[in-house]
């Protein structure tokens, strides 16, 4: 049978009761007196008492504990938070034919994060491409293709606006959260290493300390026997730099059993173009119907999956405040192999 903390003014009645009772008083005791007084001290200690009491309850299962006790309870099993990464990537000048921006040249975005270079770059032919680590960890610090970001402090014979190439600026992810971290803790609970299972490598994927993988899937015997595919996708990516790729590789390779030959790769991204008529066509509506696609291929556009125009449809219409919409691109279902994953495309409004 659970506990129920009482209330304060519940604490407060039974210890003044309990006073009245064993001074074998015959009234009820005065606001004011002395006895009253210590009546409710002695209530807020013992109220005081029990909140920690409940926070101690929480603490002590791990599918309740908060983050400084989760991450206890989730270091006894060799299971630790995901830290937050640098975003990186290139950036292009222009400016005068052999003037060097030195490493460690700051740029400053939009939204006021600021990225260093990471070494020496001369600008011939008019330009130069510089690699920038942004300073900041975090997702706060991804930019996408064609984005304008600007030098901190002017160089001389540089224009002062830098460009971001097609790669972006990307890779930057936050540090995991507890709801992440606690899923994958119960995972590991309830399903407990096997020495090499599909599951295992699974949970490999999603731990690794320098790789944000989102989603991850296995592929037994993937080039013939002995052998396993592995692929995973990343917050921001969908699809995994070859550095990611490389980095996740290495991590397996300290876990797998040494009979294992495992083999990590990159998905290959399908985009799932759509062109839709909305009624009404607000651009409100548009944004919600964007975001609600967006939400519905990263959680369905799984290697293997088939993506149902029936499912498409219907996460168009959930969307609050649509009367009626035609879906004419896709026409069918989308079918995707053990080595794709599908995210939204373009969207083309009739």
């Amino acid at each position: 049978m659970p506990i129920t903390r009482p209330t304060l003014s519940t604490l407060i009645t039974r210890i003044s009761g309990d006073i009245q009772g064993g001074v074998s008083a015959t009234a009820p005791l005065l606001s004011n007196s002395v006895l009253m007084v210590l009546a409710r001290v002695f209530a807020a200690s013992c109220h005081l008492l029990w909140g920690y009491l409940q926070f101690i309850a929480q603490q002590v299962m791990p599918d309740t504990a908060e983050a400084e006790y989760l991450e206890r309870w989730a270091a006894v099993y060799g299971i630790y938070r995901t830290p937050a990464s640098y975003a990186g990537g290139e950036v292009q000048v222009t400016g005068t034919n052999g003037v060097t921006l030195p490493a460690g040249t700051v740029f400053v975005a939009a939204g006021g994060t600021e990225y260093s270079s990471a070494a020496d770059e001369t600008i011939a032919m008019g330009v130069a491409t510089l690699t920038l680590t942004a300073l900041t960890p975090g997702s706060i610090g991804t930019l996408a293709n064609g984005q304008v970001i600007n030098l901190l402090q002017p160089v001389a014979g540089v224009q002062s606006q830098g460009v971001v190439q097609s790669t972006g600026l990307l890779a930057g992810n936050d540090a995991e959260t507890d709801d992440t971290l606690r899923t994958r803790l119960l995972k590991r609970i309830q399903s407990p290493p096997q020495g090499g299972s599909q599951a295992d490598y699974i949970e490999w994927m999603l731990a690794c300390p320098t790789v944000a993988a989102v989603n991850a899937w296995c592929y037994p015997s993937y080039s013939g026997a002995g052998t396993v595919g592995l692929t995973f996708s990343v917050s921001g990516g969908p699809v995994p730099s070859g550095g990611e790729v490389t980095a996740m590789q290495n991590y397996i390779d300290t876990l797998a059993p040494v009979t294992a030959q495992v083999i990590c790769f990159a998905p290959t991204l399908v985009s799932v173009d759509c062109t839709i008529h909305l009624n009404p066509s607000t651009v409100a509506l548009k944004a919600a119907v964007t975001a609600s696609l967006t939400d519905f291929f990263s959680t369905n556009g799984a290697p293997g999956s088939t993506l149902y125009l029936s499912q498409i449809n219907e996460a168009i219409a959930s969307v609050p405040g649509i009367v009626d919409h035609t879906l004419t691109i896709p026409n069918a279902n989308v079918d995707l192999t053990t080595s794709e994953i599908a995210a939204l495309g373009m969207i083309t409004w009739t």
